[in-house]
């Protein structure tokens, strides 16, 4: 049995292109759900929304780290990029940003080892460094430390989330009705874009047919 069919999660998407992408993520959605038993229609109504979200409706599945203005560079990555001048040796240059942004991070090696591009983030909840790589790819059964690309696929990218949501114990924040503490423990504590997480959520909700918060 579905926890989610591909009419309802094509139902709480807001765009065309959105529809088209979810009937290539519903069956693994569907394993993935139930394997990490996120399966009530409080918990998927969560998981979904929030997902959107975090994909653009299953556009962006690995982060683009092509940074092209210093101020940006340095907004995200202060501690990694703390002048302007060493910004400046790295704009328009995604591999080399990442590289030394991620480097002995989760498990990465040095900015040489190539590791913070390899395992930059990946997946419907973006997966980072080569650590926690391996502990999604060992919890599914999948090589993303020798595959790492495989995260952009719609097996890798909707599993490896499941297995966040259940280490994060996303599960019980859903059963509590507490979104914003989810969100948190995705996003971290700016809980950033919550009204549109929000509107997804809702939009989920009428498509399970739910009445009333999730």
């Amino acid at each position: 049995m579905s926890l989610i069919t591909l009419e309802q999660l094509s139902a709480a998407c807001t765009t065309p292109g959105g529809t088209v992408r979810a009937a290539s993520f519903v069956a693994a959605m569907n394993k993935w759900l139930a394997h990490f038993n996120i399966s009530t229609p409080a918990r998927v109504a969560s998981f979904v929304a929030q997902i959107l979200h975090e994909t653009g409706e299953f556009q962006h599945l690995r982060e683009n780290t092509n940074y092209t203005r210093t101020a940006a560079l340095r907004a995200i990555f202060p501690r990694e990029f703390p002048s302007d001048e060493i910004a400046a040796q790295y704009v328009g240059k995604a591999v080399a940003i990442a590289n030394r942004a991620y480097a002995g991070r989760d498990g990465n090696g040095d900015e040489a080892s190539g590791d913070g591009f390899r395992y930059r983030g990946g997946g419907c909840i973006q997966t980072t460094g080569r650590g926690n790589y391996a502990r999604a790819g060992q919890a599914l059964g999948i090589d993303l430390l020798n595959q790492p690309d495989l995260i952009g696929q719609p097996d890798a990218a909707t599993g490896s989330a499941c297995f966040f949501w259940s280490e994060n114990g996303l599960n019980h924040l859903a059963d509590a009705q507490d979104f914003l503490g989810m969100t948190k423990r995705i996003n971290g504590p700016a809980a950033a874009g919550m009204a549109d997480r929000l509107m997804y959520l809702a939009r989920v909700q009428k498509a399970l047919g739910m009445n009333g918060p999730a």
